[in-house]
């Protein structure tokens, strides 16, 4: 679910960055489970359209006031990575 085919980027570039986001998620929840930070959300500020499409994809959303900028819940990280 987290590969893609895209005209622009190589396969392996699009790996890479799907390893490398999915790492992110992972490194979010250790600290949500830990307490070390009281997290709810995570945000991304997507540098443009294109950035702002690959992380669609992982099921982020826009906020309504800045379509750049998107989110994800903790639920929803915890679905993402599969944590119970």
């Amino acid at each position: 679910m987290w590969f893609w085919s895209t005209p622009h980027l190589g396969t392996q570039c699009i790996v890479i960055f799907a390893t490398l986001f999915g790492d992110v998620l992972l490194r979010a929840q250790a600290v949500i489970e830990s307490g070390a930070a009281p997290v709810r959300f995570f945000l991304v500020d997507a540098k443009h359209e294109r950035a702002k499409a690959f992380y669609l994809r992982f099921g982020m959303k826009p906020l309504l006031d800045d379509s750049l900028r998107l989110y994800l819940s903790y639920k929803q990280i915890q679905a993402a990575i599969g944590a119970s």
